[in-house]
């Protein structure tokens, strides 16, 4: 089904796309380019949220908040929760795109 390949082929992207995009969120953060890390976060979240990856966007989103405080400390600290947070919804993904390919 092309509907099905169209949004396999999107999650793998994005999940492929991950470890650049954090790389990217912790240089800024290290840089204090609080422009770019905004930026980058904002962007995080929106991609979250269209795929339905429902923690990673309240995550994102709460980083999101932190980054208008220049809470560092706290953003820092959320940060190092993304990867597990990846984790989860690459597992929830596949458990999904699996039950429908049954």
């Amino acid at each position: 089904d092309g509907d099905l390949s169209f949004s396999l082929e999107i999650v793998g992207d994005f999940l492929s796309d991950a470890p650049r995009k954090l790389k990217e969120l912790q240089a800024a953060l290290q840089n204090y380019d609080m422009d770019a890390f905004r930026r980058h976060i904002h962007t995080l979240k929106g991609v979250a949220g269209n795929l339905e990856a429902i923690q990673l966007f309240k995550l994102s989103a709460e980083i999101e908040h932190l980054a208008t405080c220049n809470d560092f400390r706290q953003i820092a600290a959320l940060l190092d929760e993304i990867p597990q947070t990846l984790t989860r919804f690459e597992q929830e993904a596949r458990k999904y795109f699996i039950g429908i390919t049954l």
